[in-house]
């Protein structure tokens, strides 16, 4: 039996206000790399009506008996007519990641630097410091967890620049790292004493070299084997085509700062010179370059993005067969046609949840190189 999923309001502090059970039209989304979000509607007069417009709580969402996320509230919206009834119509988002976009780095003195081009240091770690700065200088409710990665790099200086727009930077290269934001149920961490002692926490913060593993025994199909996928969308995209690209220095013309450009000539004979120009404020020639290579790497043939909308009920189980990140078996046959039959990976999960509670799914799979 799939774990039920439930929507219950804490208090900052941790303080359980209840379960939203009239809650109505409930979605949500957990994406590679970004940050989860969701939405949902509940009665005006429901019990929980005027905490979640006041906003300062933290909507929790469990899959059985485990927190899959912490979120704030980002808006409300209040709605009554003739015609129906009132009600509150809620979006949040992933409590962690969010208030990380609102921290800054760099606000004093020269700005914030990590290493040279003769010392270039970790990502990861630079991810790692950057965090435990941050907390020292305000709580954000996010610790440090597990980092790992393989990358390394010299940035800066960073100037009243936003934390997630960093690890960002330092993540989208060949040679950068998956991450995620792993949540639990609020409780009080002062971090060692570096933290005032009423400091409350709401997730950990992991790097990975690679989110995810592969599963050999997690296979969706369409027309043929098991049958567990009802429906299928394959999309190919040549948006964004890149065969030759360029980094422009911040602060271009007026600058002595190298340009970088890269380009494919396999892919220049396939279909062309296709260009572009990838915007970033990056100073460092070495992290304008690498980030420039993992676009190009990305553009340079056109994106296959496929969605699958697996069976109500039957087959695989979200976070328990596959989760985010993982490399799973994907294949489709068509009036007797095989439309592919690869390993993908799992980029984003998308959950609705009917008036009963059954949730259903929609996967978005990218061909795994």
């Amino acid at each position: 039996m799939p774990a039920a999923w439930t929507l219950r309001l804490t208090g900052y502090d941790g303080a359980a206000q209840g379960e939203l059970r009239n809650a109505s039209e409930r979605t949500f989304s957990f994406e590679l790399n970004r940050m989860a979000t969701g939405s949902f509607k509940l009665p005006l007069d429901d019990p929980l009506a005027g905490t979640l417009l006041q906003g300062d709580c933290l909507i929790q969402l469990w899959q059985g008996t485990t927190v899959r996320l912490n979120a704030e509230v980002i808006s409300v919206e209040e709605v009554a007519d003739a015609s129906g009834i009132p009600t509150l119509a809620v979006t949040f988002a992933d409590a962690a990641y969010w208030r990380l976009t609102h921290r800054l780095l760099g606000v004093t003195g020269p700005g914030l630097t990590f290493g040279t081009a003769l010392a270039p240091v970790n990502k990861w770690n630079i991810a790692n410091l950057i965090l435990l700065n941050l907390n020292v200088d305000g709580d954000t409710g996010v610790r440090n967890g597990s980092f790992g990665g393989t990358g390394t790099t010299y940035v800066g200086p960073w100037r009243f620049k936003p934390f997630m727009e960093a690890m960002l930077e330092l993540s989208r290269t060949l040679d950068g790292f998956d991450f995620e934001f792993v949540h639990t149920e609020p409780y009080i961490d002062d971090a060692g004493g570096l933290l005032p002692p009423d400091s409350v926490a709401i997730a950990v913060l992991n790097t990975y070299a690679k989110l995810g593993t592969t599963r050999p025994n997690a296979i969706f199909e369409y027309g043929t084997g098991s049958r567990n996928i009802k429906a299928y969308k394959r999309q190919v995209s040549r948006e964004g085509l890149m065969t030759r690209g360029y980094s422009l220095p911040p602060g271009f013309p007026e600058t002595s700062e190298l340009i970088v450009s890269a380009e494919s000539q396999s892919a220049i004979a396939a279909r062309g010179i296709h260009e572009s120009v990838v915007a970033t404020d990056l100073t460092a020639h070495m992290a304008r370059a690498e980030l420039l290579r993992s676009h190009l790497a990305v553009r340079k043939q056109p994106r296959q993005l496929i969605t699958f909308t697996p069976a109500v009920g039957i087959g695989l189980q979200f976070n328990t067969d596959y989760a985010v990140g993982d490399v799973v078996t994907a294949r489709a046959k068509v009036n007797g046609s095989t439309r592919f039959n690869a390993a993908f990976r799992v980029y984003g999960v998308s959950v609705t949840l009917d008036s009963e509670g059954l949730a259903s799914y929609e996967l978005n799979l990218v061909p795994e190189a």
